[in-house]
């Protein structure tokens, strides 16, 4: 579709079998998606709905390959510039995310009175807005427990840390929250820095973060953990570079990888020089479809 030269959405939808929903989406997200919605339909057929930025359809969805898997599309539609996630902010409520945090992803002068999953719990505010990353998928909680888990273990004290596609800054957030001597974070989309900033400023936080590519960065060692909730195939080019820039003993945590994958994704790994914690392999995290590892890079 060619969509409306004023227009700044387009919404793109298809009928599918349920079992297809997680790995469609995540292929709409890599193609630019900023929002999801889905409706059973029963049978075992979801509809799954897709907003992306206008000129960012095509041609990156192949989808006659997934016509040929059962997947139909129905009719992409224009829409016009709107915050689609003002309804979302009004009624949505502070959540948990890990053992220690407290996300809340209202307006920015809505109050914690009352609020009671903020008990005993680091708050982040994070009003939701076009950048990735407010705790609700599954992908980012995981990376926070495995934050949390390097913490529990003495190993995040005093580290430096690189958030790469830091999106709204949760992650180098909660690194420093627990005990992270440094965060910076980067992400090639330059209005998700903007709003990472702002998040910062509203959480009494300072990471750096700009906007730009992996390449801005010098390869030598000065990376003790590198926090990656990227899907697999938009890194894997760059995960080189990054390791040339860990210590000796740096760690990434990679998240955004589908659980049926894994398998997979740990051989291109360590093809690439990572490898898996032993004693993390004999707990891995996993929410739903989606895991995330703990990697060692190898000498």
């Amino acid at each position: 579709m060619s969509p409306d030269a004023d227009a700044a959405w387009v919404l793109c939808a298809a009928r599918l079998p349920e079992g297809l929903t997680e790995e469609l989406t995540a292929s709409w997200w890599a193609a630019g998606a900023l929002g999801f919605e889905e409706v059973a339909l029963g049978g075992g057929q979801i509809e799954l709905r897709a907003w992306l930025p206008a000129q960012e359809t095509e041609p990156r969805l192949d989808r006659a390959e997934w016509s040929r898997r059962g997947v139909e599309f129905l009719a992409d539609r224009s829409e016009p510039a709107r915050d689609w996630l003002a309804d979302y902010r009004a009624s949505s409520r502070p959540f948990p995310v890990g053992e220690r945090f407290v996300v809340d992803p209202r307006e920015p002068d809505a109050t914690w009175e009352g609020d009671g999953a903020s008990d005993g719990r680091i708050p982040l505010r994070l009003p939701a807005q076009n950048a990735f990353g407010t705790g609700s998928h599954e992908s980012t909680r995981l990376v926070v427990r495995a934050l949390e888990r390097l913490a529990a273990r003495g190993e995040l004290a005093g580290t430096r840390v690189l958030d790469v596609g830091c999106g709204s800054g949760i992650l180098s957030f909660a690194a420093l929250h627990l005990g992270a001597a440094r965060a910076i974070g980067f992400d090639l989309d330059a209005p998700s820095v903007v709003t990472a900033r702002a998040n910062a400023r509203r959480n009494g936080l300072e990471p750096a973060l700009a906007a730009g590519r992996i390449e801005a960065f010098a390869t030598r060692p000065w990376v003790d953990l590198a926090l990656v909730n990227v899907l697999p195939e938009r890194v894997f080019a760059d995960l080189p570079r990054l390791r040339e820039m860990l210590a000796d003993d740096g760690r990434v945590i990679s998240s955004g990888n589908l659980v049926e994958k894994r398998a997979d994704l740990l051989v291109r790994l360590a093809d690439l020089g990572f490898e898996e914690e032993l004693r993390d392999a004999d707990s891995p995290l996993v929410e739903g479809e989606w895991t995330a590892f703990i990697l060692r890079r190898r000498a």
